[in-house]
């Protein structure tokens, strides 16, 4: 989840460490093309809780049996946005972004994948929760609406073929290094 933090707080790179990842692991998870929460909204784990103990949010099931939480900010709270967006629908893009489309590799799998400029700015988050008998565990949470995971061929064949087909249909932005 630390990859989906612009800038994770002190007391979430402690942690982090002190779970046993060296600096050099942190800095290549942090250096990993994705979503990032804006300081401004969350720089932790907590932060995500804390905006979702606010209950506005939409709660939907997951293919797995986890929750997907989805939840909306208002413009006027934060005019910037929750933070950046890097999955768009093919369908969204334009003509001319289209035309520079290129495949790679992203965890094992061959995507779509679109450089842009600067990552669009989002006004809405996702958070997936796993009920277990000790309560609910965040596993995720980033900005954007739901997605799916990456095709993986140790998923079941249901769920591998559901992750195969959203990503037929989407694309991951990634920012130009040169900003």
């Amino acid at each position: 989840m630390l990859r989906h933090f612009q800038q994770p707080s002190t007391q979430m790179l402690v942690e982090i460490k002190a779970a046993g990842k060296t600096d050099a692991e942190i800095g290549a998870e942090l250096s990993i093309s994705g979503s990032r929460f804006f300081p401004a909204f969350a720089s932790s784990p907590e932060e995500v809780i804390s905006h979702l103990a606010t209950g506005d949010f939409e709660k939907a099931a997951g293919m797995n049996g986890n929750w997907l939480l989805h939840a909306t900010v208002c413009g006027t709270e934060f005019p910037s946005g929750v933070g950046s967006l890097s999955v768009l629908p093919l369908e969204e893009l334009t003509e001319n972004q289209k035309e520079k489309l290129y495949i790679d590799n992203t965890r094992g799998a061959e995507l779509w994948h679109l450089r842009v400029e600067k990552l669009p700015p989002t006004w809405e988050y996702t958070a997936i929760i796993k009920p277990s008998d000790s309560g609910m565990i965040l596993l995720s949470a980033f900005p954007g609406p739901a997605g799916m995971p990456v095709p993986a061929k140790s998923m079941n064949n249901d769920l591998y073929e559901h992750c195969r087909a959203f990503w037929e249909n989407h694309v991951f932005l990634v920012q130009d290094k040169n900003d």
